[in-house]
């Protein structure tokens, strides 16, 4: 028991090799006797669809590593019933790790591990999660943000007006590139949250569920419900904090883009669902962002969805009151 608790509490990657590591040495251990490898290979599929199908922690691009593992053993094994004794441990390690639901890119409510390559977690995911564990576990932060690409780039693009606005508050950056609503809550559950407890959070996302541009499957009404199941989320952690909660900034430098008008959809559905909870704030600051024909100027935006340096720098000046007025601070000047 004690064993399956300490694999349990391991990342994914170090599962794998945990993995790895006992099926080689069950192999190595059995004298050889006659090809398995058509067995073995339908073995690794059985294990991929299991990955794919059951609640694992497990991500859907760790499966297919699995599989590829699996099928390269086949190679070298020489009897079924070697194969069947691997499969079992397997199965059964798998059957050890916590749950988390495939990303099929439809349950904005519940947390999901983003599966896939360049969209996967990997190494941007591991350093995200020390770098705000470290942050969360000063205990200082007066002021969190919550978000994905949008909110990330306050480390790049916006990092002048981090500086200015909300370094000095002892601000946390939780955003993360390419994040939808239901990777946020997966990144949630692992953080340190009871370590700190801020005035103010502030949540901005939403595009990611609903956007062509990176395969978003979801329904403006389902955006808008993950928008608020994080919001749900955090207040748990933090009942005394007042959560500001902004409109889903627009998309499309054209109004007639087919993102635009599932945002438009989504902050049209948006405040009445997150005003029923506690402490919440809803701000709409996206016509600093659009001309009079409701287009995005190309100065203020890097691409068609995300803020240039100055778009940032409107951000702040836009929410700075509100902001201001929820910490109880004084206003920062532009």
């Amino acid at each position: 028991m004690a064993g399956a608790v300490f694999f349990q509490k391991q990342t994914p990657a170090l599962q794998l090799r945990v993995l790895r590591r006992k099926t080689q040495e069950e192999a190595q251990a059995v004298t050889p006797r006659r090809s398995a490898a058509p067995a073995a290979t339908f073995a690794g599929t059985i294990v991929l669809r299991a990955c794919r199908s059951a609640p694992l922690r497990l991500p859907l691009h760790t499966a297919e590593h699995t599989q590829h593992t699996i099928n390269t053993y086949a190679h070298n094994m020489k009897s079924n019933r070697t194969f069947t004794s691997i499969l079992a441990l397997a199965l059964a390690s798998f059957a050890l790790v916590p749950a988390a639901q495939a990303d099929d890119q439809t349950s904005s409510t519940t947390p999901v591990y983003r599966a896939g390559n360049w969209r996967g977690y990997g190494r941007q995911f591991q350093q995200k999660m020390a770098q705000n564990t470290a942050e969360l576990n000063k205990g200082t932060a007066k002021l969190i943000f919550i978000g994905d690409s949008i909110t990330d780039a306050f480390n790049n693009r916006g990092s002048a007006v981090w500086k200015k606005y909300y370094a000095p508050r002892d601000a946390i950056n939780l955003g993360l590139s390419g994040d939808r609503t239901q990777n946020a809550l997966f990144r949630l559950k692992d953080l340190p949250l009871n370590k700190v407890k801020p005035k103010v959070v502030v949540v901005m996302m939403g595009v990611n569920n609903i956007t062509s541009r990176y395969d978003g499957k979801s329904t403006p009404q389902a955006a808008a419900n993950g928008i608020k199941a994080v919001v749900e989320t955090m207040q748990k952690a933090w009942p005394s904090a007042k959560f500001l909660v902004l409109h889903t900034f627009p998309a499309g430098f054209a109004p007639n883009d087919s993102d635009r008008k599932k945002i438009v959809a989504i902050n049209a559905v948006l405040p009445s669902l997150v005003k029923k909870l506690k402490n919440v704030t809803v701000l709409d600051i996206n016509k600093v962002f659009l001309d009079a024909s409701g287009k995005i100027p190309r100065n203020l935006y890097a691409d068609d969805l995300h803020p240039s340096s100055e778009g940032y720098q409107l951000w702040a000046k836009a929410m700075e009151p509100t902001l201001a007025k929820l910490l109880g601070d004084k206003p920062i000047a532009p």
